[in-house]
């Protein structure tokens, strides 16, 4: 995130993935989290709640409450994309890689076992 004469302004990657961003404090009526993000690198929210295609993703991070539309119905407890990963790339939650992408994933959507492969188990 970028700071400009106080006010907050969001860099131009999260603007064209279809973010956007609240300052801390600003007036958040009707703005309810409905997904939680673990590590900041991650490339996935888990929802909290149904969320249904067109309705927003709301999450909050360190850097505030951000919002991003679901692509299509994200069932509770279940992964969003909050990032952009290209086919065969790895896909980030926790952290830690948790597989690699089948097909491009754009950010609002869902992420499963239909759009990511099994990572194998370290042994």
């Amino acid at each position: 995130m970028l700071k400009m004469d106080g006010r907050h302004t969001m860099d131009e990657t999260r603007k064209a993935e279809g973010w956007t961003d609240r300052k801390k404090g600003e007036a958040m009526e009707n703005l309810q989290t409905n997904a939680m993000i673990v590590n900041e690198n991650d490339h996935v929210i888990m929802t909290t709640e149904l969320v249904k295609g067109g309705q927003m993703l709301c999450w909050r991070d360190a850097g505030g409450i951000h919002t991003l539309p679901a692509l299509e119905d994200i069932p509770k407890y279940h992964k969003a994309a909050v990032k952009a990963v290209k086919q065969g790339e790895q896909v980030l939650k926790y952290g830690e890689n948790i597989g690699r992408a089948l097909a491009d994933i754009e950010p609002g959507a869902w992420v499963h076992t239909h759009n990511i492969s099994d990572y194998p188990e370290v042994k």
